[in-house]
This record gives C-alpha cells, structure tokens and sequence, in this order.
C-alpha cells in the first residue's frame, strides 16, 4: 500500500510453465517467468526500444531472446502457458532482447486475471534509480556490469580463439605447401616431357593444378555451413552450461574476403611453380635416370 515514485512502473511477476509448442508436446516441461506489464510502460521497452512496440503484447506475447533460443520458437509460434494453475495458448507475436533470463512478457491486466486479482495489484517495479534502499527490493540485475564482466572474458578468449585460428592456417598452408611440392617432384618426369613437346606454363598448369583448386574451392563452400553449425552448436551449449546466450554470426563480407585471400594465395603459388617449371631441364632428368 505504500506509494512509490511516479517515474517508477509496475509490474507482476509469477512463474509459469511451457508445455506445448505448436501443439506439440514437450519432452521436458519447461519453466519460465511470466511478467505482466502495462502496455504503457515506459521504462521496459521489450522490442527495438520503442515504446509503440509494447503494444504488441494486446495480440500476443513476447519472450526474450533467451528463451528463443532455449526453447527454439521464433516470432508466430503458439505456445501453451500455464500460469496459476490454468493453461492457455498465446501467439508469440516477437522477441525481446534479453539474452540471461526466459521470460515471457504478457499484459498485467491478463496475468492477474489468472489469480482473481484487478490490475492494480503488482509485486515489482521497473526503476531507473541508481541508489535506492527499500526492505521490499530482494534482489537487483545489473545487465549492464554484467555484459562488461561477460565482455572482458570473451575478449581473452576471442584472442586465444584468433591466436589458434592463424597458427592452424599458418600450419594448414604448410601443409598444402608440402603436398604441392612432393606432387610435382613425383610428376617432375613428366612435366619436362611436356615442355620439351611444347607445352606451355599454363596448359600444365590446367593439367595439374586444376584438380586442386577445385578441392580448395569446395573445401572452403563446405567449410561455411560447417562452420555455421558448430558455431551454434557451441553457444547451444554454452547456453546451456553458463546460462546466457552469445550472439555471435558469420560475417559474409569476411567469407568473400577470405576467398578473395585464398585465390591471392594460389596466384602466388602459380607464380612460384611457373618459375620451377623453367628450371626443369629433361636431359638432366634423363641422364639422371640413366645413370
């Protein structure tokens, strides 16, 4: 009953359970936080931080990103609540941008009426203050800190991942470098056979070096979807393990950047074999043989 500060705004909190989506049973019931807010809140902007968005909660509900990504529902999902022992399907009609908590986001006045209350009652305010002191405040997230601290780990870790990322391309083109340089030993015969019947550097090269750009240029289209999955696969389970969701995508600009590169780096070895073929002399290679 007691009055709070007029910039402050209510909200109720309860705690549901997901049991089907689209119409679907779940394996495992799934548990999450139902807020009922006023759609003119304006200190909880849900969706692109505009505040006509909450409005959205009159066709359905929101859920946060989180439990997008926990649960695998996206935007036009039907999910089946159940909130105050009374179950109920809602469209989920967008995503909000939390990326710790799985919350579901409802009109107060709907959230009430499942315990028999009118929408003036609330257990939860939504605040602004940066020092504030009240017996009735258990507890207070700081997203902010909390993104920072997160932050700082992934950016020791991100250098550690850059760091493994160059030495095992650095030691993947050593490899290459190795496979390309026995190859043409092996084939050394009989690309001095070649030259001496006329053949030019670059019908050689078709003849031999086709086969590998092709395997490079596939390697690397099927390295993209690949990648991708183990790229969601790890924030699945690191999701799952620390409770927070990672946004982390494939930047197709790099993707295009990085064949770029790698057509570079086979010019390059274009050149340096083109020279190695001018050093192949077959009378040597026959005299060679013969003795």
């Amino acid at each position: 009953d007691e009055a709070y500060d007029e910039s402050y705004e209510s909200f109720t909190k309860v705690y549901g359970k997901i049991y089907k989506v689209n119409n679907r049973e779940l394996d495992v019931i799934f548990n999450t936080s139902v807020y009922g807010i006023d759609t003119s809140n304006k200190l909880k902007l849900l969706v692109d931080n505009e505040i006509e968005n909450n409005k959205l909660l009159e066709d359905g509900v929101i859920v946060s990103d989180y439990l997008s990504s926990a649960l695998n529902v996206k935007k036009g999902d039907i999910i089946e609540i159940e909130i105050g022992g009374i179950k109920d399907e809602y469209e989920i009609v967008a995503v909000s941008n939390e990326l710790i908590e799985n919350n579901v986001f409802l009109k107060k006045e709907v959230v009430n009426s499942y315990f028999r209350l009118s929408n003036d009652y609330y257990n939860g305010l939504f605040i602004t203050d940066q020092e504030y002191y009240s017996e009735h405040i258990t507890s207070r997230i700081d997203y902010q800190n909390s993104l920072d601290e997160f932050a700082a780990v992934l950016n020791v870790s991100s250098l550690i991942l850059n760091l493994l990322l160059v030495l095992s391309i650095t030691l993947s083109l050593f490899i290459f470098g190795l496979v390309i340089i026995s190859y043409f030993n092996d084939n050394r015969i009989s690309i001095a056979i070649l030259k001496s019947i006329g053949y030019n550097n670059s019908e050689i090269n078709k003849k031999y070096l086709i086969s590998f750009y092709l395997v490079l240029v596939v390697s690397y289209i099927l390295a993209v979807p690949i990648t991708s999955y183990l790229l969601n696969l790890m924030l699945e389970t690191l999701m799952e393990t620390v409770g927070f969701k990672l946004i982390l995508k494939i930047n197709y600009l790099n993707i295009i950047l990085g064949f770029l590169a790698l057509n570079v780096i086979f010019a390059v070895i274009i050149i340096y074999i083109n020279k190695y073929y001018e050093k192949i002399n077959i009378s040597e290679i026959i005299k060679s043989n013969v003795e």
